[in-house]
């Protein structure tokens, strides 16, 4: 006879459980965090929390429609309003989907109600992280100016904050929005203290992004080598933690500096592979793609000659 879940697993292990589960997600060993927050839905599919937790890591490896899946859930699970902390992290991770996938006027939506649900709870952080996904939307629908007014407006108020996470998302959005206008060394400041935090809280997933931002900014500048030494840091680090949207978007600024020093053998060694991981995703929307399929084109001409 099958034992059921709640033998295998009986309440006196779940604290147990659920340490290991969130320490597997900690240290990024991203699949087996999966399986372990399954077997606790398993024998809980009520728990909204173990919903968000396995959705943020589909989110970070790229499984979307997983992550948007497990975030309803949550949703749907923590409907009661005295569970605002969880709802705000149910809200705020979906709306970052609808925004990854391009779909803006949801992740508006989703991201506005998480920043209200923040705000009702005291919590700054996840309200300074709503609204620099929120830039990226205005800044996307070439809303440039309201989208610098945000988040310039919205660092005057991080000075004492405890929680690091939603000043650095603001700093490394404003850096890529300086840098797109031209405004580099503004942006490179940005960066470099988001990432000098980054390091001090060793919060590696916001590391990578903005040694991506610094490398931008180099290339930017036309200062291709320290721009692709920068990148090649930022690749590591998004390969150790598995953040496949980060790691395409790498390799194809990688392509791009390749390309630019004349390194068209090279380039194709970067961007295949990232190309081909964006195919095997799938879901992944096709402005992530768009860099490598870019530095693809001269390239082959080059090649070929």
């Amino acid at each position: 006879m099958a034992l059921s879940p709640l033998f295998i697993y009986p309440v006196n292990m779940t604290d147990a459980n659920v340490n290991t589960a969130k320490t597997l997600k900690q240290s990024y060993q991203n699949q087996a965090a999966i399986t372990a927050f399954q077997v606790l839905l398993d024998s809980a599919p009520e728990n909204a929390e173990h919903h968000i937790d396995i959705a943020d890591i589909h989110l970070l490896i790229g499984n979307l429609d997983q992550a948007m899946t497990h975030y309803q859930y949550a949703l749907d699970l923590a409907a009661n309003p005295e569970q605002k902390t969880l709802l705000t992290a149910a809200y705020k991770g979906a709306g970052l989907t609808y925004l990854v996938r391009g779909e803006f006027n949801s992740a508006e939506l989703f991201l506005e109600k998480a920043e209200q649900l923040a705000m009702e709870t005291n919590n700054d952080n996840e309200a300074f992280c709503c609204k620099a996904y929120r830039s990226h939307i205005l800044f996307a629908l070439g809303r440039t100016i309201p989208a610098l007014n945000l988040l310039e407006n919205e660092l005057t108020k991080t000075k004492n904050n405890t929680t690091p996470e939603g000043e650095i998302e603001l700093r490394i959005s404003l850096g890529m929005i300086k840098t797109s206008v031209g405004q580099i060394e503004q942006g490179w400041q940005l960066y470099e203290t988001g990432l000098h935090l980054a390091r001090h809280h060793n919060l590696l997933r916001l590391e990578s992004r903005a040694l991506f931002g610094m490398g931008n900014t180099r290339m930017a500048q036309g200062l291709y080598h320290p721009a692709h030494a920068l990148f090649e840091q930022a690749l590591g680090l998004a390969r150790k933690i598995g953040d496949i949207r980060i790691d395409i978007a790498i390799s194809g600024s990688i392509g791009r500096c390749l390309l630019a020093l004349g390194k068209f053998h090279d380039t194709l060694d970067y961007i295949k592979p990232a190309l081909n991981r964006a195919q095997k995703s799938g879901n992944l929307p096709l402005n992530k793609r768009s860099n490598a399929w870019l530095a693809l084109t001269p390239c082959f001409r080059q090649v070929d000659k």
